[in-house]
């Protein structure tokens, strides 16, 4: 998998069949919740901001397992 930056919002292919209801985008990193309530995060993890348990970098939306 290719890491590029987006400098304009881009369609994730990962996630087009899911029904999201909402999106937030950071500097490094962003988080989308679909229709069932289910936080995918992805982009750069280095200080564990994706909340996935490690601080590799999520190149694919990764669903987020717990939220508190």
């Amino acid at each position: 998998m290719q890491r590029r930056r987006q400098a304009v919002p881009t369609a994730i292919r990962a996630l087009r069949q899911a029904s999201m209801s909402e999106i937030a985008c950071g500097w490094n990193f962003s988080m989308a919740v679909d229709a069932r309530g289910t936080v995918f995060a992805f982009g750069r993890s280095d200080a564990g901001q994706c909340g996935v348990g490690t601080t590799d970098d999520q190149l694919l939306p990764t669903k987020v397992r717990a939220c508190v």
